[in-house]
């Protein structure tokens, strides 16, 4: 199953750009692409993003990214 940054976004409540900030900073795996450059997001990703959304209320964005 592949998956958009908006999809990503909409089961968290996030904007499409916070998703891709995260890719960005490395708190979700890099994305494959389409030929033409989309992003292309999976189960992985989302699992991810889960987690990672799961610890920052408890420990913080940086402490919940490895920093």
């Amino acid at each position: 199953m592949t998956l958009r940054p908006s999809d990503l976004a909409r089961e968290h409540g996030l904007s499409a750009q916070a998703v891709r900030n995260y890719e960005r900073d490395g708190f979700l795996p890099p994305a494959d692409r389409t030929p033409s450059g989309y992003r292309i997001y999976t189960e992985v990703h989302a699992a991810a993003l889960r987690a990672f959304l799961a610890l920052v209320p408890a420990f913080g964005h940086a402490a919940a990214a490895g920093s």
